[in-house]
């Protein structure tokens, strides 16, 4: 049955899942709350819809974020536990149905979030991120959006990462849309803007600073009226200092937030661990106690992404419907328009400077 169809309650997909109502709809896909009609239990449901669920490009990215989620196996990573087609023949797949909001939403709620918990945030995120990292993946698309806050068993705050499904595996991408290994410009690399094809874990590092910077400040780190100028602005302009904005930010986690959204990867750290480690001093009472975690998922052996995961009983994961993403090309004339405008202007007063002399 079609998304539109399964839209009311009671409705079944794939004869398993009983829809309760709407979570959420993008412009490639919908999201229920749902009910596995065998065992009762609760789930989110995402399916594509329209022309993306038709489309071979989209569909195989769409089988390849449930083939990622599913080989990480970490407390913040949301994990996909069935994926299959509905009767109308549009692919569906299921996660934990999570019970918060993603960090978009609580910004918009509170303005601005603690140092500490913010940083608390970002460790936990770290963390899901490094399992990624530790598999051979980047993931490309991290946002506030893309972080969500959730509650852990012992009532104790967790961020699940979402929506792999535009992160880069080892060996030949075939993908090959514009739009399908795009991300989010508020939050993606200057490398990033320039070849989304030639990222390497460093420009999930630069991202999540720049939520961290977001979170802090109620800010995001860039800013620009447009797109195009936005790709420029990031691509050639470091970010205010975060005390501009809120002087009670320790100078030496604004320096670290500086250091990971350096222009140049080599200028980063290392690897998303020994971000983690500037930032924990930071964090909480807990913030020092997920530095192990955050290693040993950076560097334990995980298996390649290879099939698609069987239907089972859902887990506990979680799923969202992954935003259409923007057009690189334009991004990328924009970086390079910006580049010439500048160069025009400095030639421009050298003209000047030599007819006045």
């Amino acid at each position: 049955m079609s998304a539109p169809a399964a839209a009311a309650p009671g409705a079944h997909i794939a004869g398993k899942y009983r829809v309760e109502r709407v979570l959420g709809q993008g412009g490639m896909a919908v999201v229920f709350e749902a009910t596995h009609v065998d065992i009762g239990h609760r789930v989110a449901v995402k399916v594509l819809t329209g022309d993306a669920s038709t489309a071979s490009e989209v569909v195989a990215r769409f089988r390849r974020e449930a083939r990622i989620a599913a080989q990480l196996p970490g407390d913040h990573v949301a994990r996909v536990t069935d994926v299959g087609l509905t009767t109308d023949g549009a692919p569906y797949l299921v996660m934990e149905l999570l019970v918060g909001r993603d960090l978009q939403a609580e910004l918009g709620v509170v303005g601005r979030l603690p140092v500490d918990q913010a940083v608390d945030f970002i460790l936990q995120a770290c963390a899901g991120v490094a399992e990624a990292h530790g598999a051979g993946l980047v993931h490309r698309d991290l946002k506030p959006g893309n972080l969500f806050l959730t509650r852990h068993r012992d009532g104790s705050a967790t961020i699940k990462v979402l929506d792999f499904g535009i992160s880069k595996a080892p060996g030949p991408v075939t993908l090959t849309r514009t739009d399908a290994n795009f991300g989010t410009p508020l939050y993606m690399s200057p490398e990033q803007i320039q070849s989304a094809k030639h990222v390497d874990a460093r420009s999930d590092q630069h991202a999540l600073a720049a939520i961290l910077y977001t979170l802090v400040t109620g800010r995001p780190p860039f800013d620009a009226p447009s797109v195009s100028a936005l790709a420029v602005v990031i691509a050639k302009e470091s970010p205010p200092p975060a005390r501009t904005f809120r002087p009670d930010v320790p100078a030496a986690l604004e320096a670290a937030m500086a250091r990971a959204m350096s222009k140049r990867p080599d200028d980063r750290f290392p690897d998303v661990y020994q971000l983690a480690r500037a930032l924990a001093p930071f964090g909480g009472p807990r913030a020092a106690s997920l530095l192990p975690v955050i290693d040993h998922a950076l560097r334990a052996p995980q298996a390649t992404p290879a099939a698609a995961p069987a239907a089972t009983a859902p887990a506990t994961r979680t799923l969202r419907a992954t935003p259409a993403a923007g057009v690189r090309r334009a991004i990328a004339v924009a970086v390079a328009i910006g580049t010439t405008l500048a160069l025009l202007v400095l030639l421009a007063a050298a003209l000047v400077t030599m007819l006045r002399g």
